[in-house]
């Protein structure tokens, strides 16, 4: 209860601070100009992107799941629309869990190993995003640009640091197999049995989510579908470029760039939809490949992207839930919790 107290008082912090830098002297004529301006033709393609890299994630992640259980792919992509909209409207990463609930949720995994597989997927992005992230803010053209409020190249030095080491932990993970469960039961015991045994457990589930990254040709299937769904997500925003003349003659490095801030931006908790952090990590990305594009254009720009996004998994995500293939009733468990 204390862990949910503070997420929620950081993440309203953090929200009403976010919305505040957006719209504190946004001139709103501009705000309309830029609609007004804006090439609504080219939402289409980018949902159909987005709607790409959406069923490369998903099927990504049911790769990871068939160690665990010979689920379905049809299955996976129900539970996971359902999740990923969780996602965005469920504010401070609460929707995380729902993947791994609904997996769980008839009994055929473990709600721990399945939350596993999310852990680990989320942590594999960390490690893209956060070296994408560094090496793009270092390098952009602007990544000094006195406009944007914060240290970039410092943060995605900490933030690439800190990924390196989970790097180091998965690695080791894999390494040791069956052993790591056995590994963390001796350093749990040192601060008691209970907490050996708790880490003991925690290593084992944790371990069946590594699975995928274990077997040379899931392994490399995984990268692949990872490699791919990076790369949707990229040629996607350099496509929804186009759709505004403040964006329109931005280099393709600019639309990765975008994708490793943002990426970054909504790890932190964040208000429903993350509006007002996806709309200052817009800003920022932006403003290290074009020092003078106005805040307006690239608000703009990041509610088009948004919106598409949202709608996009809504379509995914509602239609499960109103034909009741998959239910969200937290009053059903699955055999462990």
């Amino acid at each position: 209860m204390a862990r949910r107290l503070i997420n929620l008082a950081v993440g309203l912090l953090l929200g009403g601070l976010f919305l505040f830098y957006v719209f504190h002297d946004l001139d709103l004529d501009g705000l309309k100009s830029s609609f007004a301006r804006a090439d609504y033709l080219f939402l289409l393609p980018y949902a159909v992107s987005v709607f790409g890299y959406h069923c490369v994630r998903i099927l990504r992640w049911h790769l990871m799941l068939q160690p665990l259980h010979r689920f379905t792919f049809g299955r996976v992509f129900q539970i996971a629309s359902v999740g990923f909209l969780s996602i965005l409207l469920l504010p401070f990463r609460l929707g995380e869990l729902v993947r791994p609930y609904l997996a769980a949720e008839r009994g055929e995994v473990r709600m721990s190993s399945a939350l596993a597989t999310v852990m680990v997927e989320r942590s594999v992005d960390g490690i893209v995003l956060t070296l994408l992230f560094f090496l793009l803010t270092a390098n952009a053209p602007f990544h000094d640009n006195p406009r944007i409020p914060v240290d970039l190249t410092t943060i995605g030095l900490v933030a690439f640091l800190l990924f390196s080491v989970l790097l180091v932990g998965l690695a080791t993970m894999v390494l040791l197999g069956e052993r790591a469960e056995r590994v963390a039961g001796r350093v749990g015991r040192v601060l008691g049995e209970r907490a050996g045994q708790r880490l003991a457990g925690l290593a084992q589930s944790f371990s069946e989510g590594l699975a995928v990254l274990r077997g040379g040709g899931r392994l490399g299937i995984f990268l692949l579908l990872t490699v791919a769904y990076w790369s949707i997500n990229g040629l996607g925003a350099l496509l929804l470029f186009q759709a505004m003349s403040e964006t329109a003659e931005l280099p393709w490095l600019a639309s990765y760039g975008l994708m490793a801030v943002l990426g970054v931006a909504v790890m932190i908790p964040h208000l429903p939809g993350f509006v007002g952090a996806f709309q200052v990590a817009v800003f920022v990305a932006l403003l290290m490949f074009d020092a003078d594009i106005s805040k307006e254009g690239a608000t703009a720009f990041s509610f088009l992207m948004q919106g598409t996004i949202i709608a996009v998994q809504a379509l995914c995500g509602f239609p499960f839930l109103i034909m009741g293939k998959v239910s969200l009733s937290l009053g059903r468990k699955s055999d462990e919790h």
